[in-house]
């Protein structure tokens, strides 16, 4: 956890599951499915994310935008970041 004022200072764009889906041009049902197997695979699969509560996800801007360019370069730059030792 970040102490206060480096919180504060913080300046990471936070998205909900409709402004992704608005984004991606996907269901909110797609995106929430998405969010919920990188949940169960540990981050290996799916779309980043967190969960706030039962229901509500948010998403990092930037850890999108890596795994969409991760995405256009093909699956071997993406495997070699999710894959585990």
């Amino acid at each position: 956890m970040l102490p206060r004022n480096d919180f504060l200072r913080d300046k990471r764009e936070y998205l909900t599951t409709e402004q992704v889906a608005r984004w991606l041009g996907f269901s909110t049902r797609t995106i929430t499915a998405w969010a919920q197997e990188y949940m169960d695979s540990g981050g290996t699969e799916g779309l980043p994310s967190m969960r706030l509560g039962r229901r509500a996800w948010r998403f990092d801007r930037t850890e999108l935008e890596k795994w969409l360019q991760l995405k256009k370069e093909g699956s071997s730059a993406l495997d070699k970041i999710t894959s585990r030792p």
